[in-house]
């Protein structure tokens, strides 16, 4: 079941008819456990067996055949599994071991990068970008999980939901620290929130729920190809709000734009169009949210009033109402519906909580890094999530990384080492 399940099918055992689901297996698992030969029957003329274990391309080609099952639809394909020598899985141990020391090395490296360009704002901000981008990655696994694991494709009401607990978390903070200073809560006035929390409630709300939407029919590595796009466009929205920028600072942007493509480009399979085009408009709708809040909290006229506490409050709950009314008018009360009559509840309830936990560290860990870096920067160090999603494939999944992703996982490396430096020797310029 795991193994077609990998091969972008889902089988009920070994030998019997399979339907299409996502995902892709890995080759390095598949040498491991087991030699598995695909036959597509539902063509006029069925094509001979073809071995996915030996080459991943295959399944590519077959990927847009696979979109036109339906559910009645006679079974696509028919998977046998037989097991390989002793001393096959032994060697694919091995290459399973170098991998998992590989994605530790990258993991390394990917820190240290950071920890060298920022050390001299100290631990605390580097401890959070990382949690920035670990977060990120967290988020979109969790999400897509949920949607694969439990077939609760509602992304509306999850969105909203997230946004809901995110909201509750930012007032909770902002009492607290009322409590802890003996100062009021700082409340926004009627223009602040019509012509700042406003707009970026919309645009953040809109991000996430068509970012999720996508997730329905696009992969996630092409989703990070889309996201690929943040820094030129949030650096792009900066220039146009009037906000300082060294166009020089272009320069290691489309490096690392480049990279984060290269970096997860093979393992392209397709996607719907529509779930693209939500993928470009989310990208666009989340690196203006992006610069908004820069405006906000560090060069706009009301810097100093807002605080990541204070935007994450009053943002989320705009949002959250948002959501939850575009949930309406479009899922209506299916989701509770599916909900209640899942048959693994308790399961799926307990990944909707891990997922609203993530979610209110990446809401929160976003606005700590836009307040201390920028909107620039903060999307350019999201690009850094691609590669982390790559060596979390070939660690735990047991793909392999060709010379491609080696290459863009160095350009995206050198690009976010590169801006930090720059952005730093620049910055006595740009006050």
């Amino acid at each position: 079941r795991l193994l077609a399940g990998g091969l972008g099918l889902a089988a009920a055992a070994p030998g019997q008819g399979c339907r299409p689901s996502a995902g892709l297996i890995p080759k390095d698992l598949v040498d491991t456990v087991c030699h598995i030969q695909v036959t597509v029957i539902s063509e006029p003329n069925p094509s001979p067996p073809e071995d996915f274990s030996n080459n991943r391309t295959i399944l590519k080609r077959r990927w847009d055949h696979l979109n036109k099952w339906n559910p009645g639809d006679e079974p696509l394909v028919h998977v046998n599994v037989t097991g390989l020598p002793q001393s096959t899985r032994l060697q694919s141990r091995w290459r399973q071991a170098g991998a998992a020391i590989a994605c530790v090395v990258g993991c390394f490296a990917v820190a240290l990068v950071i920890a060298m360009v920022y050390w001299d704002k100290g631990t605390q901000v580097i401890l959070k970008i990382l949690a920035y981008l670990a977060a990120l990655v967290a988020i979109m696994i969790s999400i897509k999980h949920i949607y694969v694991e439990y077939s609760f494709t509602f992304p509306k009401i999850i969105t909203a939901v997230h946004m809901l607990f995110s909201a509750i978390f930012g007032f909770a903070a902002l009492v607290h620290k009322a409590r802890t200073t003996d100062k009021a809560v700082i409340m926004p006035t009627a223009w602040e929130y019509v012509s700042r929390i406003l707009p970026i409630s919309a645009l953040f709300g809109g991000a996430v729920g068509l970012s999720n939407i996508g997730l329905l029919s696009v992969s996630p590595f092409l989703a990070e190809i889309v996201g690929a796009l943040n820094p030129l466009i949030s650096a792009l929205g900066t220039i146009m709000m009037g906000m300082p920028f060294r166009y020089i600072l272009l320069v290691p942007i489309a490096i690392t734009v480049v990279g984060g493509v290269m970096a997860v480009q093979p393992w392209i399979t397709g996607g719907s169009v529509g779930g693209l085009v939500c993928l470009v408009v989310a990208t666009v709708f989340r690196s203006m949210k992006t610069v908004l809040q820069q405006e906000v909290m560090m060069t706009g006229a009301i810097n100093g009033r807002f605080d990541e506490y204070m935007l994450l409050a009053w943002s989320c709950a705009t949002s959250c109402i948002m959501m939850f009314v575009w949930s309406f008018i479009s899922e209506r009360g299916e989701p509770w519906q599916r909900f209640a009559s899942n048959d693994r509840i308790v399961a799926l309830a307990a990944h909707l909580v891990v997922s609203t936990v993530i979610a209110i560290l990446v809401n929160l860990s976003h606005l700590w890094v836009t307040k201390v870096l920028g909107a620039v920067s903060s999307t350019l160090l999201a690009q850094a999530k691609a590669v982390l999603v790559l060596l979390g494939s070939v660690a735990l999944l047991g793909d392999t990384a060709g010379r491609i992703e080696i290459v863009g996982f160095s350009l995206v490396l050198f690009g976010t080492f590169s801006y930090g430096i720059m952005q730093q020797a620049l910055l006595p310029a740009r006050k």
